[in-house]
């Protein structure tokens, strides 16, 4: 399994780690170089310098999930991210947005892409449960996958 993670700050670096210690590939992205380099160190994970570079190395149909703060950083991803995928592919927003910004995301990528809301939050970084997530990831995904 792949998937890419924009937004490498405390939150998105810490489930990029712990996904790819459960066995999961991960392409990530973020802006400061930095993070980007940090993030590479870990084992499965791969980091690359545009959003385009990102798509472009991901297996159809693509998961992204964004691990970015809510209102404009996300907002302007959204609307980069949206000419770059493509039907079937999965945007999993772990903003921690109010409710009408998810369904409005979830309407502006509505042309064949799926959307979903991550409610991980706090969780992943103090609790040992990644692992977990990272199977119940796996299933949704198996099974949003055989519906599109």
């Amino acid at each position: 399994m792949q998937i890419a993670m924009i937004g490498l700050g405390r939150m998105g670096a810490n489930v990029a780690k712990r996904l790819a210690r459960a066995g999961i590939d991960i392409l990530a992205f973020d802006r400061s170089p930095d993070a980007r380099i940090a993030a590479a160190q870990e084992p499965r994970v791969v980091a690359v310098d545009s959003l385009q570079a990102l798509v472009l190395a991901l297996k159809s149909a693509r998961t992204i999930w964004l691990m970015l703060p809510c209102g404009a950083p996300t907002e302007s991803t959204l609307a980069a991210l949206q000419p770059l995928l493509s039907s079937g592919d999965l945007v999993v927003d772990g903003a921690n947005a109010y409710y009408r910004d998810s369904q409005r995301h979830g309407e502006m990528l509505a042309r064949g892409l799926r959307a979903a809301a991550s409610e991980i939050g706090i969780q992943t970084r103090y609790r040992p449960h990644c692992r977990i997530l990272a199977t119940r990831l796996r299933r949704a995904l198996l099974v949003a996958g055989s519906n599109s």
